[in-house]
């Protein structure tokens, strides 16, 4: 008899506990609350260059703006986590486009609606040839020509 006294002690205490409570709700002050609203915050700006052959030399190469590629950190009403998006921009900073984390790039129709244009795998690198040939298919550029992500001169950037 003695032996099952502290069994039935151990019972009887956990019955007395609260059981609309859950013990992940006692150290809820110490999880990040949701999201009362939708936050956007710009990660980076690059512009996206496109370089071909100079048709007069063929020794050097004209590089022209096309747009630029914002990378922007998203976080949406109700969420506790942030998930990353890259917006595509012409070269007067019209937002004309995006593209998923998951690399599904979408154009801004005439009417502000999104017309799905391809899927490119973006990976962690957007340098990656396949991001690369999605923003070529999304400006309508050869697959031949070359496009880069470079850096925006805050002193200078045409």
């Amino acid at each position: 008899m003695t032996r099952f006294l502290p069994i039935a002690l151990l019972l009887v205490l956990s019955a007395c506990g609260d059981p609309s409570r859950s013990p992940g709700e006692e150290y809820s002050q110490f999880y990040r609350q949701p999201n009362r609203r939708k936050e956007s915050v710009n990660l980076e700006r690059k512009k996206i260059v496109r370089s071909t052959p100079d048709p007069r030399d063929p020794k050097k190469v004209v590089k022209e703006k096309v747009g630029y590629l914002e990378r922007n950190e998203v976080t949406l009403e109700g969420s506790r986590t942030s998930r990353e998006h890259y917006v595509i921009l012409d070269r007067h900073f019209e937002s004309i486009g995006f593209i998923t984390v998951e690399g599904k790039f979408y154009r801004f129709d005439e009417t502000g609606r999104r017309v799905f244009v391809g899927e490119y795998v973006i990976g962690d690198d957007p340098e990656r040839r396949m991001f690369m040939t999605g923003l070529k298919v999304f400006f309508g550029i050869s697959l031949n020509d070359s496009l880069s992500l470079e850096e925006i001169d805050p002193y200078g950037d045409q």
